[in-house]
């Protein structure tokens, strides 16, 4: 079967578009925007009592014959070659109101009430704490994102996340970075002035960078809303306890340059030694509790889904990238694997028990969020460090699958069902994608002093962010628990 990208079915509202129809002898002239056009017909009587008619009644956009076209009526399927033809020769077009207005307004109201809540929740934590709301903003709309060494001197964990990343949206979802500063700024507005203050003037003009995604309407509510609710729960995270960041590089002063696999063997332990400061995983007291256990572990199935679903999107960066061979040739395989396994994470769901309509209905956590953004991020940007990233993507080599172990203890009377759900860990087992970060780094011949500093204290980050996110994963679920949520 042909797989037909475009057909005439497409069009909302179509219609014959034509300046004028004139008779020939044995064609009829049709003059158009695209040109003049000769219909011909196999008989004179064709063309006055079929050709003729049909042509000016597909002129008007509410005529039957439209109608009938569109519900795929089978006394209108003998139209279809002649409107193919019609079609490619661009005489056909949509009369459908060009109106992005009301999904506009949605945006809007939903950004309104964003930051409304996010205001009066700022406004308790005084003057100071609206100001930093309004330099953040200041931050976030400046014109390029400057140096990633100058973004990782953030001391607030919160605040670094949404700095990096806003680097990630302002590449690939620019009005949604934007229609963030707005939040920002009027959150601000309404800490300061109150509910009753003239804090909401409506979405102003984007930055240029992000116009041409709002004015054309290729940002729909359902887009923007996870970002909302991720900066909004960073933000607040920003006033508790435990904001500060609690992990860093321990490569303090630059040293020699390195073989790109020295160096990657020595981040392996750089990195088990911050998780160990950072101390045992919240996983872990979890798994202790029998009626916890489970529902954390659909939980990080079901964010693991939909990381999974993006992750090709991580790698994509790198594949325009003029590496040496054979470190392409490498990356390129590792995407072609990579390839379609959200199906795996998605029968894993199901087999746990999610059903169909909440694995579509799921949103990111913020800070699964936040991950997979920052990833993909750095494969753009830095691709050395996406390459020594890959502990946290596909774990640590000789190690095991931190999901598969916590499935493991809290369902450890169902062989079966840890058989099913084991798949996907198998399928990486085969291909050894534990092994693919010194793979690639093995292909690289020399890592300055500078990048070694800068490298490291971007997995310090991430081995944080990772930890942070099973904390913010289990505490999710303890809350749900307590409510007496499913």
């Amino acid at each position: 079967m042909t797989l037909e990208r475009w057909s005439v079915h497409r069009y909302q509202m179509p219609h014959l578009h034509l300046h004028s129809i004139r008779k020939l002898s044995d064609a009829l002239e049709v003059d158009s925007q695209r040109g003049v056009f000769r219909i011909s017909c196999d008989s004179a009587a064709g063309i006055d009592h079929e050709l003729l008619p049909m042509l000016e009644s597909l002129r008007d956009p509410r005529n039957a014959l439209w109608s009938a076209i569109q519900r795929r009526d089978s006394g209108a399927a003998e139209l279809l070659p002649m409107l193919r033809e019609l079609d490619h020769l661009g005489l056909i077009r949509d009369c459908h109101g060009v109106d992005t207005g009301q999904t506009q307004q949605a945006i809007a109201l939903a950004l309104r009430a964003w930051s409304a809540d996010l205001g009066r929740d700022i406004a308790l934590h005084g003057e100071a704490a609206g100001l930093l709301l309004r330099k953040l903003a200041e931050r976030l709309a400046a014109d390029s994102d400057g140096p990633l060494s100058l973004a990782l001197s953030e001391p607030s964990f919160p605040i670094l996340t949404i700095m990096l990343q806003a680097r990630y949206l302002r590449a690939n979802a620019p009005s949604v970075l934007g229609l963030l500063i707005q939040g920002l700024l009027a959150a601000e507005r309404r800490a300061r002035l109150g509910e009753n203050g003239a804090w909401w003037n409506g979405i102003g003009q984007l930055p240029a960078w992000a116009e041409e995604d709002w004015l054309c309407g290729l940002i729909e509510p359902h887009t923007i809303a996870p970002y909302l609710a991720a900066a909004g729960a960073l933000l607040r995270d920003v006033f508790g306890e435990g904001a500060a960041r609690r992990a860093h590089s321990a490569r303090s002063e630059p040293g020699a340059a390195l073989s790109g696999i020295n160096f990657a063997i020595d981040l392996e332990g750089d990195v088990a030694r911050v998780l160990a400061d950072l101390g045992a995983s919240a996983a872990l007291t979890a798994v202790a509790d029998p009626l916890l256990a489970p529902r954390v572990v659909r939980a990080a199935f079901l964010q693991e889904y939909l990381v999974t679903c993006r992750f090709v999107e991580c790698i994509a960066p790198l594949l325009s990238r003029r590496f040496a061979e054979p470190l392409r040739s490498a990356v390129h395989r590792y995407f072609e694997e990579e390839m379609g396994h959200e199906k795996f994470e998605r029968e894993n769901c199901l087999r746990l028990g999610i059903s169909a309509e909440e694995i579509d209905e799921a949103l990111p956590m913020p800070l699964h969020l936040a991950f997979i953004d920052i990833i993909t991020t750095l494969a753009a940007e830095s691709p050395i460090t996406f390459f020594c990233a890959s502990m946290f993507t596909e774990g640590f080599i000789g190690g095991e699958d931190s999901i598969m172990s916590l499935a493991e203890q809290a369902f450890p009377h169902d062989p079966a069902l840890l058989h099913q759900i084991g798949h996907h860990v198998a399928v990486n087992d085969v291909a050894d994608h534990r092994g693919v970060g010194r793979d690639w780094m093995s292909r690289v011949p020399f890592v300055s002093p500078h990048l070694q500093s800068e490298v490291s204290e971007v997995l310090a980050y991430l081995a944080e962010l990772n930890w942070r996110m099973w904390e913010q994963l289990v505490q999710t679920c303890a809350a749900e628990q307590a409510h007496g949520r499913q």
